[in-house]
């Protein structure tokens, strides 16, 4: 930093002299007249450089829950997490399964998530994230930025993130109850899509509600989540979610949450393009096939609806 410092300073030395020679202004310096114009202009320099060189804070870098940064003034913050995950099993299959999906049964090893996640604050009033999954180049897994006090409104979200739907997707796979999301989940829940999202709280924060529009931008690739893929758009989902909870107690040891989520979906029946399919992995990340699968078809939308219940009672949840 120390280094940094000196650039710039010795930068805007090298400036304030230029534009003085330019100007042709006459600087007063403690020199007496038989000094010559060079010994005048090096104590000029010597008196700036060493302004420069006044107590300047450090930034902070230290770890808690990951690396972080903050600026001298505290008006920056930014979090950087590296996420590793991998799946080891075997796979077995009957034989009707076996002559189906004939690279189904065996063993596999397989990185789950290489992700490195970049969250930053600015100020009060902005918040920015990257997160970006290498084990899967593809994956771009958020990238959006939130204005959080935008007035009589509250926090809007611009960009790539989870649309505001069920409980169980927007719990992160480092918190889910079992390996692997309820199939249903898999197979139905939005994903991640480019949109706007509106969110706020009330009832000292025990009520949460979102409301967003977004582009569908899910692909149909077999490499990796269908829904986290950028490809093109197949229509818009306009989504929302609402929780309550009616019983917390002990900093979330005890609790009961209710929520409710809905998304419209608005597809082209004539577009061939951008047909509608639907298929998850059978719970497991170490194979691609599919057992269920809707096959592609042309529709002019859905409408999905998720209920959420969740109770928690110290170690029983």
């Amino acid at each position: 930093m120390m280094h940094i410092r000196s650039i710039f300073a010795r930068f805007g030395v090298v400036v304030a002299v230029f534009l003085l020679l330019v100007s042709g202004s006459n600087v007063q310096a403690d020199t007496t007249s038989s000094e010559s114009d060079d010994s005048r202009y090096r104590k000029i320099l010597e008196q700036m450089e060493e302004g420069f060189r006044g107590p300047v804070a450090e930034w902070h870098y230290y770890w808690h829950d990951g690396l972080r940064i903050d600026s001298p003034e505290k008006n920056l913050t930014i979090k950087i997490n590296l996420s590793i995950m991998v799946d080891g099993g075997y796979i077995g299959a009957n034989d009707e399964l076996e002559r189906a999906f004939p690279d189904l049964e065996g063993p596999n090893l397989d990185f789950r998530e290489l992700k490195v996640s970049i969250f930053g604050t600015l100020y009060d009033w902005a918040e920015v994230k990257l997160g970006i999954d290498f084990a899967n180049v593809q994956d771009i897994k958020d990238q959006w930025i939130r204005f959080t006090k935008v007035p009589y409104i509250g926090h809007i979200t611009l960009g790539y993130m989870k649309e505001p739907f069920s409980l169980e997707e927007l719990t992160s796979l480092k918190s889910i109850t079992f390996m692997e999301r309820a199939l249903p989940v898999l197979a139905f829940t939005p994903g991640r899509n480019f949109g706007i999202r509106y969110h706020t709280a009330a009832l000292d924060q025990r009520m949460t509600w979102h409301v967003g529009a977004f582009l569908n931008t899910g692909s149909f690739s077999t490499v990796g989540e269908s829904k986290d893929q950028i490809s093109q758009a197949t229509g818009w989902d306009l989504t929302g979610r609402i929780t309550y909870l009616p019983w917390y107690e002990d900093n979330g040891k005890r609790l009961l949450h209710m929520g409710l989520s809905y998304s419209h979906q608005i597809r082209d029946p004539l577009d061939t393009r951008i047909p509608e399919q639907f298929r998850a992995r059978p719970e497991s990340a170490l194979t691609d096939d599919r057992l269920v699968d809707t096959g592609k078809f042309l529709s002019d939308g859905a409408n999905l609806i998720n209920p959420e219940l969740a109770i928690v009672s110290g170690p029983l949840s």
